[in-house]
C-alpha cells in the first residue's frame, strides 16, 4: 500500500504546475490542494502513516527530512489537526535509530515552534528553518535542514 501511495505522492509533488494554481479560493492551503484528486489528497496524507506500519521508519522518515514532501504534508493539517502531524512524528519517533531519530526530533521541534506561520503557508517552511537554526557551528540535523530550505 505505501509503495503505491508513495508513486501517487511522487507524481503530485514533483510537479510544480499542481501547486497554486486555483488563486480563486482563499485559503493558501486550499490553493495547494485543490487541484488533487481524491486518491493524491490521500496519498499525501497518509503515505508517511502506512511507511511507519508498513515496517519501513526509513521511508517514512523521508516525509519529514525532504522540505518538499514535507510541506505538502503541512498542507493537509489545519490548527485543530495540527497535533495528529507531530502525532505522527512522535511515532515514527520510536522506531528509528539514534542518528535518524535526532534528525527526526530537530524537525518536529521547529514545526511546533513554527505551527502558526507554516500552517497558514506552507512555503514559510524554508525561512522558518533558517530563522531557528542558530549560529554556526551547527549540528549535523541542522546542516541537513539549512541545505533542504536553500
Amino acid at each position: 500500500m505505501a509503495d503505491i501511495l508513495e508513486g501517487i505522492a511522487k507524481r503530485v509533488y514533483q510537479d510544480p504546475d499542481r501547486v497554486w494554481k486555483d488563486l480563486d479560493t482563499t485559503s493558501i492551503r486550499e490553493r495547494c490542494i485543490s487541484q488533487l484528486s481524491v486518491v493524491e489528497r490521500y496519498a499525501l496524507r497518509r503515505c508517511a502513516y502506512h511507511w511507519i506500519h508498513g515496517g519501513k521508519p526509513i521511508e517514512a522518515l523521508d516525509w519529514f527530512k525532504d522540505l518538499d514532501r514535507l510541506c505538502w504534508l503541512i498542507a493537509f493539517f489545519d490548527e485543530s489537526s495540527f497535533y495528529e502531524l507531530l502525532d505522527l512524528g512522535s511515532m515514527l519517533l520510536e522506531k528509528l535509530d539514534e542518528q535518524n531519530a535526532g534528525l527526526l526530533e530537530y524537525c518536529l521541534s521547529f514545526l511546533r515552534l513554527s505551527r502558526r506561520a507554516i500552517l497558514q503557508d506552507p512555503r514559510m517552511l524554508p525561512g522558518q528553518i533558517l530563522g531557528r537554526l542558530g549560529i554556526p557551528p551547527l549540528s549535523k540535523a541542522a546542516e541537513h535542514f539549512e541545505r533542504e530550505a536553500r
